[in-house]
């Protein structure tokens, strides 16, 4: 299906005001703003889809009904969850942001919902939270957000902080909501950008844009971690299943099964024109515990690309999407979402210019 236009539309335009850019107290990074000024809020109530902002938060709404919530302070990183699927069943795990659900496995901490990050980005870790060399992805700004009839959509501004709080870069991601009679869908564009340094992305399995699903859709049970029963299965566009995925490459990762009783899956797509070897589909780090990462930046030596480099002025752009299904794999016609989405265009206006410019601009103390 074509995305139609924009039909009804809001725009959020926030300035973040702090004491100093930088961190204040390393042991208090998670609440270095002060204060969230928003310019205009203009929510449309009478629109399918609508983004309403909350506290810290912003949420998306389908015909009143929830969706995802975008969490965007206190979090160490701007994360997604949670995210309901079609009828409103819940598709991620809630642990660490909620620790007393039932049937899930209380580890490795910073899988937190839909998360975006990489163990080391020139020497700073992004996707472990509690190391000594632990970075942050701090919010910077919500550059607009729109609501709409057909889709919604959220983009942001965030700086990328060493441990000592010292910005190294920044993305500009915009998130669109979209749905459809048997599936809802997020697109991912991420638009990296060295605005104050050479970046360099080193070569770890452990990256780069990750979802850890509804402990339900797990491969295999863990008693010792409380999960008894599971009831998932995977599939990946090569037609590897099950744990013999972890490791390949492919267009796309399927999880799917039983959620809350119901028959769905979680579908994770990597655009053709991510980065990759010439010629060569993603690299996934996707694990029987329900992990599925799409990790560009993974080491040569276990079948991923390597090392990559982004120069000071220059960004690297990434898009993703994830799909929500309820039913049978069949009747979610995966292999016809993904041609479809293969030919989508994505927002080029998130690339940077040459310097000095956007975002460079919003990243400066005297901007803020």
């Amino acid at each position: 299906m074509k995305p139609l236009p924009f039909l009804k539309s809001s725009f959020l335009f926030c300035l973040v005001h702090a004491y100093s850019f930088g961190i204040e107290n390393p042991n208090e990074k998670y609440n270095t703003f002060k204060e969230l000024a928003c310019e205009k809020i203009e929510e449309t109530t009478d629109s399918i889809f609508s983004v309403l902002k909350k506290e810290d938060v912003l949420e998306v709404k389908i015909d009143g009904a929830f969706f995802a919530r975008y969490n965007f302070h206190k979090l160490g990183q701007p994360i997604l969850w949670p995210i309901h699927g079609p009828t409103g069943i819940r598709v991620l795990r809630d642990y660490p942001m909620k620790s007393n659900t039932p049937g899930e496995a209380k580890d490795h901490p910073h899988h937190r919902g839909l998360f975006i990050g990489h163990q080391g980005m020139s020497g700073a870790n992004f996707w472990h939270n509690q190391y000594e060399n632990s970075g942050m992805v701090e919010h910077i700004k919500v550059i607009e957000t729109r609501s709409g009839e057909n889709r919604a959509l959220i983009k942001t501004l965030n700086a990328w902080k060493d441990h000592q709080g010292k910005t190294m870069g920044a993305d500009t991601r915009t998130l669109t909501f979209g749905a459809d009679e048997v599936a809802r869908f997020i697109d991912l564009e991420i638009n990296l950008h060295a605005t104050h340094q050479d970046l360099v992305f080193e070569a770890f399995k452990d990256g780069f844009v990750g979802i850890r699903t509804h402990p339900d859709l797990r491969l295999t049970p863990s008693a010792k971690r409380g999960v008894h029963k599971v009831y998932g299965k995977a599939r990946n566009s090569e037609g590897v299943e099950g744990k013999n995925i972890w490791g390949k490459r492919a267009d796309w990762v399927h999880y799917y099964g039983t959620m809350e009783g119901k028959q769905a899956g979680i579908a994770f797509f990597s655009h053709p024109t991510n980065l990759t070897k010439k010629g060569e589909k993603s690299w996934w780090h996707a694990r029987d515990y329900g992990l599925i990462s799409a990790n560009p930046f993974a080491p040569i030596k276990i079948g991923g690309d390597g090392a990559h480099t982004i120069s000071k002025g220059q960004s690297l752009t990434l898009r993703y999407r994830f799909v929500f299904h309820i039913g049978i794999p069949e009747d979610a016609k995966i292999e016809n979402r993904f041609a479809r989405y293969a030919q989508d265009p994505g927002h080029p206006t998130s690339i940077m210019p040459n310097h000095p410019g956007y975002p460079e601009d919003y990243l400066s103390p005297k901007n803020k």
